[in-house]
């Protein structure tokens, strides 16, 4: 898997991980924390992209060397440059949000395939539909099959004995 920033290569997500945050100041997992699947892909892109074309995915300062430019940022006296700094580690939305990411800019980029989706499930309301796992029933069955246990604990709960 190649790196975000440079061109260093890893073959376990966990060390590139640390390459990242270690050489680039780049911590993948807060960017992505609380991200869908697909909205990771997005962001992977926009900031491969972004490198390929030597500006900045943060501050879109072009720098033909932006592994070095991003080292700069972080060492500036947090005191005098807060907002710099800050916009070093944190990509808005609106700019990666696009179709156009959907598509990768590096062949074979490994490092999509291991991103997972980490937005919270929903959970199912009473107005939700019912979802029935993937089995050989079919829906009318699955349902008639439903009706049928909650017949049962409708009978256990009112004394056992049905009319």
């Amino acid at each position: 898997m190649k790196c975000l920033i440079c061109n260093d290569t890893n073959n376990r997500l966990i060390d590139l991980k640390k390459h990242m945050l270690y050489k680039h100041f780049l911590d993948f997992d807060e960017m992505t924390s609380s991200l869908s699947y697909y909205k990771q892909v997005k962001l992977v892109n926009y900031i491969r992209y972004k490198i390929h074309d030597d500006i900045c995915p943060f501050c879109h300062i072009p720098d033909p060397d932006i592994p070095n430019h991003l080292i700069t940022i972080q060492k500036l006296p947090e005191t005098l440059f807060r907002e710099e700094v800050h916009s070093h580690q944190y990509i808005p939305e609106n700019r990666y949000d696009d179709e156009q990411y959907l598509f990768p800019s590096l062949d074979n980029d490994y490092l999509l395939c291991c991103l997972h989706d980490n937005t919270p499930p929903t959970s199912s309301g009473p107005d939700m539909p019912l979802i029935i796992p993937d089995t050989d029933i079919d829906i009318p069955d699955a349902r008639k099959l439903e009706l049928s246990r909650s017949l049962e604990r409708e009978a256990v709960v009112g004394g056992g004995t049905t009319t």
